[in-house]
């Protein structure tokens, strides 16, 4: 998933990042969410939406 989203547009891709993640699981795949290293957008909303996630369904993120 790009970083190329509108301001505001975090809780967007917070959906189709559970989506990923449900379809993942649903297919015996575990996934290991990354941080985005960068903070062009500075808000950090990006990953919060991406530790948030990991959080919820307990799986592993890498912090970058």
């Amino acid at each position: 998933m790009g970083a190329n989203w509108a301001p505001g547009a975090e809780l967007t891709f917070e959906k189709y990042l559970r989506q990923i993640v449900e379809f993942s699981i649903e297919h015996g795949t575990i996934p290991i969410l990354v941080t985005k290293a960068d903070n062009i957008k500075e808000d950090f909303k990006l990953n919060e939406a991406i530790a948030r996630v990991a959080f919820d369904y307990d799986m592993p993120l890498f912090n970058a």
